[in-house]
């Protein structure tokens, strides 16, 4: 059998495999509309009646820690290739920061810290000429961020300097304070300073955490607290600068954003960050790295989105939760709110993950809708197109309970020959449920097509284009899935290869099984995703739609090598 399936991989649409001839009933091939509902099926109702859908139209130098020759060589690469750029949301010009920037105005994408720090020196300025001010330096303690803390250090010097050539240097005219968080929150400067010395051990006193909680919102509103008695008596303005490389806990963001946009509001503290862009329409990212110990692969997740209150894209590639890094061009919801409200700026750091740097002009269309989860969710519950949309993305969430989930998608299969079958004959009945599901959920959205088309949302549009050509591609895939099974379950028991196998897993590729049963289909999936990566360039709309195309329509099981 595992000679047989690798030549499978090999001849996609073949009915002969070797000296084996597949004879296949045409049953076990079917077409993709002619699935028979299964006993339970996941119904999907439009919003609206179908009519009613139809008529909705100084001088203090750095410690050596903050200065290693690591750093510097860090430093040096990252000045090489950075750049300062207008940002999705704004098309101002970094030069003239301190005059057009200023409350609620959005993001800044910078090209290095130097350019950061820059910007903010710029922004403390533009404060300054109102008076006295204390700039709270707030910091994730991940170790992740152990380059960012020394980088920062190593110029907070520097925004001294230039402070001291506008005249802003006498008196204590600007105090710095240090705090960190994780999952708690951690004070190090007693009061706030303008000690360079006392600034500089602060920053290093900041721990490293190994948990990975970051209760952001919550640490935003402690950092206001303990400062807010400083405040009051000295009658500074208030800036606090968050500096991470994530979008912090969700149910901390859900629980504590309003409670923290209030809390700023409530003293005029002005919220800054320096951040990471969102990833667009997900959650999480991923990191890979090797066990030392069992040299096996080591996947760990942490939180970088999305760039909106709620999710807006699906969530699964199909057969499992998306695991692409694909960015959004925006920051993270709750930390662009953050600084809206407030009177802040996102800053929006160069990024390390791929299939970022959207056209600025292009993505100045498809900004997020920044209001309370509240204004947001009351919205959605009067736009049928929304409520339709979201039901579709919440169905084939992985991450919740909805039913069309209770089945688990089987990602690797059996190498032992006697397991092997019943494993097949499982997959082929979800697959065929699945596929029923799609159907229902493809003629939703196309009965939806009128309320897309009167819609006045570019973002919106977009994302209804999208899923509907990402749902077509997906039942493709899991129609081309099922009749791959068919044949695996038709060859039987083969000779084993050479290389040991310890059983196979799913992989997407151009290869079909059912080419000519699947070719209008198919047909039509190509259009519109091609549609889309044609007519929304520069946005990940069209890199999400490119990316489909690239994997490919068909399925293929492919050998886990190993005892």
């Amino acid at each position: 059998m595992a000679i047989l399936l690798l030549a499978l991989l090999a001849v996609p649409a073949a009915r002969e495999v070797g000296n084996v001839a597949l004879l296949m009933e045409e049953r076990q091939i079917l077409p993709l509309e002619s699935f028979d509902p299964p006993e339970q099926s996941w119904v999907l109702e439009l919003p609206a009646a179908q009519a009613e859908v139809e008529a909705l139209v100084p001088s203090d130098s750095p410690p050596s820690s903050l200065t290693s020759p690591q750093l510097e060589n860090l430093l040096v690469e990252t000045t090489a290739a950075s750049s300062v750029s207008a940002s999705p949301v704004t098309a101002t010009a970094a030069s003239g920061t301190s005059q057009q920037l200023g409350r609620g105005s959005g993001h800044i994408s910078v090209g290095n810290y130097d350019d950061a720090m820059d910007q903010i020196t710029l922004e403390l300025i533009r404060l300054l000429q109102g008076g006295e001010v204390v700039v709270v330096w707030l910091f994730d303690q991940s170790s992740s961020m152990q380059d960012d803390r020394a980088m920062i250090g190593a110029r907070i010097g520097r925004v001294y300097q230039e402070l001291a050539k506008s005249g802003f240097a006498e008196r204590d005219a600007l105090t710095t304070g240090i705090a960190s968080y994780s999952g708690d929150y951690a004070q190090h400067t007693a009061n706030p300073t303008s000690k360079l010395s006392k600034i500089y051990g602060a920053i290093e006193a900041v721990p490293v955490d190994s948990i990975g909680k970051e209760l952001t919102c919550q640490a935003v509103n402690e950092a206001i607290t303990r400062h807010r008695r400083y405040v009051e008596k000295t009658e500074r303005q208030f800036a606090l600068i968050v500096v991470t490389d994530e979008s912090g806990d969700p149910e901390d963001n859900r629980r504590y954003l309003e409670e923290a946009i209030d809390s700023a509001k409530a003293l005029d503290c002005h919220v800054y960050f320096l951040g990471r862009e969102a990833l667009f329409g997900y959650p999480f990212a991923h990191t890979v790295s090797r066990d030392p110990q069992t040299g096996g692969t080591l996947v760990s997740t942490y939180d970088r989105g999305p760039e909106t209150a709620f999710v807006e894209q699906l969530q699964t590639d199909g057969f499992a939760a998306r695991s692409e890094t694909l960015l959004s061009g925006f920051g993270p919801y709750e930390q662009v709110r953050l600084t809206r409200e407030t009177g802040g700026l996102f800053f929006m750091m160069p990024d390390d993950k791929r299939y970022g740097g959207y056209d600025p002009a292009e993505m100045e269309r498809y900004q997020p809708d920044w209001r309370s989860r509240a204004e947001i969710a009351e919205k959605v519950e009067g736009d049928p197109l929304q409520l339709c949309l979201s039901q579709v993305i919440q169905e084939l969430n992985p991450y919740q309970s909805a039913a069309v989930n209770s089945t688990v998608i089987r990602q690797t299969f059996s190498s032992d020959p006697a397991t092997l079958p019943s494993e097949i004959l499982q997959e082929q009945a979800k697959m065929r449920a699945y596929i029923n599901y799609f159907n229902q959920a493809i003629q939703t959205l196309e009965a939806a097509r009128p309320l897309r088309n009167a819609s006045h949302s570019v973002r919106q549009q977009a994302n209804y284009d999208l899923i509907l050509a990402q749902l077509r591609t997906y039942r493709i895939r899991a129609a081309e899935f099922h009749d791959l099974l068919a044949i695996a379950l038709q060859m039987g028991p083969a000779a084993a290869p050479a290389a040991p196998i310890r059983g196979w897993k799913i992989v997407m590729q151009p290869q079909l099984v059912s080419a000519e049963k699947h070719a209008t289909e198919i047909a039509l999936a190509r259009s519109s995703l091609e549609h889309i990566a044609a007519e929304r360039p520069g946005t990940p709309w069209a890199r999400s739609a490119q990316a489909e195309l690239d994997r490919g329509f068909g399925v293929g099981l492919q050998p886990v090598l190993g005892p």
